[in-house]
């Protein structure tokens, strides 16, 4: 199979009710069975749940399970984000585990870290698990590994060619697996390829096209049906977002366009600020004024400070955004033409199919010495 490893498998918790409160409740509860079939794998059975929060990062949930065999007692604590876990959170549980130990000095306890660990955590994680044999932590692809084990998943029924962001799909119908199926050339999302242990129903097929951070739009085939229908078709590589970039004004006094970095005059205490964050390596920088006040006109001296400092920058009117896409376009375009300008490297194993595996494509990208800034 070839396929483009830029991202760790994710687990999406797909449901579809009228309420934001009722989508909440029942993507909770599902994952919470989840979970309690995965701690199956390690022997453990009847799940209580201690604490089970849905928030805008993703779903806690806090489990204690009893051995089938020995009976004795485990403590999971389970967080599915949207990006790595941190090594607070990870000692916190560690401490609170020490704590329950003081009444059952034989309690196993795991920490499910959903798609991964922070490098710290990881860390942490080597650590513990080398002294304490009654801890463990999991991360995505043990979690995969381990519903293969339980056959709750499969691997695909045929080789799926360029693919990337490996998904577990966790629905009321079932769980399945999906790939985000890549155009060869541009490497973007051409269609999603999904399956399981059971044919994929279409309400599975309709949100995960739905899904804004995974399918955006994408159209979903079920690999193992024997017919492709047109709705199987994969998505143009033309049919990206529109990105518009913000034009500079030819001369001075031209009031229809933001003033050019040339024509910039005043806010030097601003400009000096914006230098400052440069040599910080910001990572975020907010402009925040009233319409007319010249965020366009700053942005644009902005780009230049950093072009001065031989870095690349891209100033966007986002005004044409539009779902489906269009960050990972902007990001795709912005790490293309920092490459041209020598700023950056990319590897040869990137994707751009969702904001997550295109940030993953940037930061694995090798930087110029000196030329690190955007």
């Amino acid at each position: 199979m070839n396929t483009v490893p830029v991202v760790d498998p994710r687990v999406l918790i797909l449901v579809d009710f009228d309420s934001p409160g009722a989508n909440s409740n029942a993507a909770g509860h599902l994952f919470e069975d989840f979970v309690g079939r995965l701690l199956e794998r390690y022997g453990y059975a009847e799940p209580r749940t201690d604490s089970l929060r849905v928030t805008m990062r993703g779903v806690e949930l806090d489990v204690r399970v009893r051995h089938k065999l020995t009976g004795n007692r485990a403590i999971a604590e389970c967080k599915a984000y949207t990006n790595a876990v941190s090594a607070d959170q990870l000692a916190a549980f560690y401490g609170k585990l020490a704590v329950a130990r003081f009444d059952e000095p034989d309690i196993q306890g795991f920490f499910i870290a959903l798609p991964r660990l922070t490098g710290d955590a990881s860390e942490q994680s080597k650590h513990i698990e080398g002294s304490d044999g009654h801890f463990k932590a999991l991360i995505a692809q043990d979690v995969v590994d381990a519903l293969t084990e339980l056959k709750i998943v499969t691997p695909p029924p045929r080789a799926l060619g360029l693919t990337s962001d490996p998904a577990v799909v966790i629905t009321e119908h079932g769980v399945f697996s999906a790939v985000i199926e890549l155009d060869p050339v541009h490497r973007t999302g051409a269609r999603i390829l999904c399956w399981g242990t059971q044919p994929v129903p279409s309400p599975v097929k309709k949100l995960l096209s739905g899904h804004a951070d995974y399918g955006g739009g994408l159209p979903v085939h079920d690999v193992a049906g024997e017919i492709t229908g047109i709705t199987d078709r994969p998505r143009s590589s033309e049919a990206e977002p529109l990105i518009v970039t913000v034009a500079g004004s030819s001369e001075d006094f031209e009031y229809q366009l933001p003033a050019s970095p040339q024509f910039f005059i005043g806010r030097q205490d601003l400009v000096g600020e914006l230098s400052r964050l440069i040599d910080q390596s910001a990572s975020v920088v907010v402009l925040n004024a009233q319409s007319g006040w010249g965020k366009s006109s700053l942005a644009l001296k902005f780009r230049q400070l950093v072009e001065d400092l031989m870095g690349y920058a891209m100033i966007v009117d986002s005004r044409t955004a539009s779902p489906g896409g269009f960050l990972t376009a902007v990001l795709r375009r912005a790490a293309l033409e920092a490459q041209a300008t020598g700023v950056l490297r990319l590897c040869g194993e990137n994707s751009w199919a969702t904001l997550v595996s295109s940030l993953r494509s940037i930061g694995s990208a090798e930087w110029a010495e000196k030329r690190a800034h955007w």
